[in-house]
Order: structure tokens, then C-alpha cells, then sequence
């Protein structure tokens, strides 16, 4: 079935939410906007557990068809929709960035490295602080030998990534009449952003852009950090043509 709107035609099916089992009209729309009438999952995080269940369990299944696998370790950074329900099944625990239970993605503590069957990181890493490649290099650390990163992150599918502030220092967030703006100081001085982008979640909290990454770099910080069993997973209706999941797997 389709339908027509603006003189755009788009196509909608009827399908499972692979979280909370309910029926979905899905209009291929934007990957961001909830749009299970139950969980108010959104096309991003259904294919986070796509993915994931794949990785684990070889196919696609529901979360409800996970076998309980206590013994399946796996961390998320900062997830929601899915996170109680996966806990249910696996060992699994979420975290947060920047707040508890915390963990910094670019400077995990040492007694977690190798821990790891799974991690989980959706739309995360545009948000952490430079360099970026910190964080690929500690995914690849808290992952055992066979384990998995299932990321998503926006990218651009041509191009060079964009640092937002390259050279972060010394730096803080400040109001300045109603307006937030970046104060950055460096060796050479001071900085001042403004036009600041922020993501908002749905409890209405959001994180500032530090960045747009491409997906030829996704690839090559991959690679740097060690990862080389790379899949890209491209087959998701929605209006983006770009910021399609990866799963890196850690040989060895």
C-alpha cells in the first residue's frame, strides 16, 4: 500500500515492534520520530535490536523471542525504549554520558576491558569530545574476543567529517541573554561558539553536536581502533539515505 502527501508517494506497511511486539504502521518515515503506538519505539531503535539480534543470535527476532542469556554481557551508552526489556533477557546494564549510572565512553575504567559480548552505542559518539577515535578505541577495548559494537551515529554519505570545536580545551556552556554559547580556552587563547545544535531525547534532555561524521571516516576509525569484521545495514525504510547501523565484531 501507498499513499500520497505534498506530491510525495510514500510506502506503508504494517510490522512487528521487534521491542514491544505491538503492530507498527510504518510510512518510511524520518528514523528519529516514535512511531509504535506501545513503547514509542522509532524505526533508529528497532533497528538497533535488528541488528543486535542478528549478531547474537544469527537472525532477526523480537525481543521477546531473546533467550534469557545471563551469561551475555553487554553495556548500552545512553539507550532508552529498549533497555528494561533487554535487562530482562540479558546481562545487560545501561549507562549514561553524563549522568548515573555514568560512563565515559572515551576514558571507560580499566576493569571493564575485555568484559564485553555487546555494546551499544546509538547516536553517541557525535557527542563526545574530541578526538573521536578515543571512543572507537575503547569500544574495541570493552569488547571480548568475538564480541560486538552495534553503532549508529548520523553521517553524511559523501564527504569529509565536520568538528564542530576541534580544539576543545578548558570549555563550558553559557547562557548569554536566553542564548547558549560555547566559551572554549586554549593554549592560543579563548574561543566563542554560538549557533549551537543540541539533539533532544524524548524526556526532553538533549546533548550538544560536536560533530558530523561521514561514513568513509566511521570506516576508517573502525579500522583504527581495530575492528575489521564491518557491516553497514542499509535495507531500513526511512527518509534518510544515510545514518544506517553498523556492526563492527572484534576478532581474535
Amino acid at each position: 500500500m501507498s499513499v500520497a502527501a505534498s506530491g510525495v508517494t510514500r510506502k506503508v506497511s504494517h510490522i512487528s515492534c521487534n521491542i514491544c511486539d505491538s503492530d507498527v504502521l510504518s510510512q518510511g518515515g524520518y528514523r528519529d520520530i516514535p512511531d509504535c503506538p506501545t513503547c514509542n519505539s522509532t524505526p533508529r531503535t528497532r533497528a538497533v535490536i535488528h541488528v543486535l539480534s542478528i549478531a547474537l543470535f544469527g537472525h532477526p527476532i523480537p525481543i521477546s523471542q531473546f533467550p534469557e542469556r545471563r551469561d551475555l554481557i553487554g553495556i548500552g551508552l545512553s539507550d532508552w525504549g529498549y533497555d528494561k526489556p533487554l535487562a530482562a533477557k540479558l546481562g545487560y546494564r545501561n549507562t549514561f554520558l553524563n549522568r548515573q549510572p555514568r560512563l565515559d565512553i572515551t576514558d571507560p575504567p580499566g576493569d571493564l576491558d575485555g568484559t564485553l559480548d555487546f555494546l551499544i552505542s546509538s547516536d553517541v559518539l557525535e557527542h563526545v569530545p574530541p578526538p573521536v577515535q578515543k571512543a572507537f578505541d575503547a569500544s574495541y577495548r570493552l569488547l571480548k574476543p568475538g564480541g560486538v559494537l552495534v553503532l549508529t551515529v548520523p553521517y553524511v554519505a559523501t564527504g569529509k567529517s565536520r568538528e564542530h570545536f576541534p580544539d576543545l580545551g578548558q570549555w563550558k556552556i553559557l547562557d548569554f541573554f536566553d542564548t547558549p554559547i560555547l566559551v572554549n580556552h586554549t593554549d592560543g587563547g579563548w574561543e566563542v561558539f554560538d549557533n549551537l545544535s543540541f539533539h533532544r531525547d524524548l524526556d526532553g534532555s538533549g546533548s550538544l553536536e560536536m560533530r558530523i561524521l561521514s561514513h568513509a571516516a566511521i570506516l576508517e576509525h573502525l579500522r583504527v581502533a581495530g575492528f575489521h569484521d564491518v557491516t553497514n545495514y542499509t535495507d531500513f525504510q526511512w527518509n534518510q539515505q544515510d545514518s544506517f547501523p553498523f556492526l563492527a565484531r572484534k576478532t581474535g
